[in-house]
């Protein structure tokens, strides 16, 4: 209970737009209307109510999942892969990181598009599927965050090489020990927090 509480306190604090994202919890929102959501640090986002969940704004912006372990420095290259619309790119750039995008749904994409731009970012985002990580950029980058719902499995199993990703950060749908053993066998450092029987987050930095 006292952190349901205290996870309130801190959604009032940080979304200006805060009874958005409680009706979003409560699926009391409108189905596929668009609106403007608001935080109180200027950011803002355009989005499909019923289709782009709330969700994503809590982990990054005030739990901050994909960066407990690693904390983006300005300069940073970050590739986003399931970046949706824009949220990662918004919150890393804001930061002061260098940020590329990959959005394999069209909608979300096209909000992606958008919202980076009224928010005043530098970050692109590109419309694709990605299946490999190995023709992701042509030099090292400094963190790598995936959400794809399930599909980072088939990502991680196309992937000969993960080395030039320094610090990687993901969401998993499915047990992750394939992957952790293929990491571990290129020199990385993997942690793995549950948050469900078969979901959670993995961390993972190069030596």
């Amino acid at each position: 209970m006292f952190r349901k509480i205290n996870l309130l306190i801190q959604g009032i604090l940080t979304f200006k737009d805060w009874h958005l994202w409680v009706g979003d919890r409560f699926k009391i929102l409108t189905p596929g209307k668009i609106t403007l959501f608001r935080l109180r640090n200027g950011i803002s986002f355009f989005l499909t109510q019923g289709e782009q969940g709330f969700g994503s704004f809590q982990e990054i912006f005030i739990e901050e999942r994909y960066n407990k372990y690693y904390k983006i420095k300005s300069g940073d290259k970050i590739v986003d892969i399931g970046s949706g619309i824009g949220e990662y790119i918004v919150y890393s750039e804001k930061r002061g990181a260098n940020a590329v995008g990959y959005e394999a749904d069209e909608k979300r994409f096209l909000f992606s598009k958008l919202n980076i731009l009224i928010n005043k970012c530098k970050g692109e985002t590109f419309h694709k599927r990605v299946v490999s990580l190995d023709d992701i950029g042509n030099s090292d980058i400094d963190f790598l965050k995936m959400d794809i719902e399930g599909g980072e499995f088939k990502i991680a199993e196309n992937t000969k090489d993960f080395r030039r990703f320094k610090n990687i950060a993901m969401e998993f749908h499915d047990l992750p020990e394939p992957f952790e053993n293929k990491l571990k066998g290129q020199n990385f450092d993997v942690k793995t927090e549950y948050t469900s029987k078969d979901s959670g987050y993995l961390y993972a930095t190069r030596k």
